[in-house]
């Protein structure tokens, strides 16, 4: 079983193409599912398995674009995803400018360790979408 990143056991994955290099440098500081609409639209699945790390626990080697869009709430969320391959990297959120999330799938064959917390945005999961229903649910952001 694949360990966290911390500290002292940094965790390193690339996008498809190998152009952009993302480091996680400690600890997630939540880890969660999010069902919005957007997410879905940027997944092609039911949800995102996010990572959420401080923006000053994470490195970027390479080039990204960006993409924002404004949510319902009225946040801004700016994604940034690889130039040549698309795969998406992070998203920020003008809610939390210091955070990032990371999709965990980016780390695929070394993130069994995530565990999702709770969902959030659950008013708009499909009922297609299999997620553990012992994980708590939110309709919107959490409280």
């Amino acid at each position: 079983m694949s360990m966290p990143p911390d500290k002292d056991h940094p965790l390193s994955a690339s996008c498809l193409c190998g152009d952009v290099a993302v480091t996680l440098l400690d600890g997630p500081r939540s880890m969660l599912h999010c069902a919005c609409r957007d997410c879905q639209r940027t997944t092609g699945a039911g949800h995102l398995p996010i990572i959420m790390m401080r923006a000053r626990d994470i490195r970027i080697d390479g080039e990204t674009h960006t993409h924002a869009i404004t949510a319902d709430s009225g946040a801004v969320t700016t994604r940034h995803f690889c130039p040549r391959c698309g795969s998406h990297i992070l998203g920020i959120s003008s809610r939390a400018p210091d955070v990032v999330s990371v999709p965990a799938g980016l780390f695929a064959g070394q993130s069994d360790w995530f565990a999702a917390r709770s969902v959030i945005f659950a008013r708009s999961l499909n009922h297609w979408d299999m997620i553990d229903p012992a994980i708590p649910r939110h309709d919107t952001y959490r409280r």
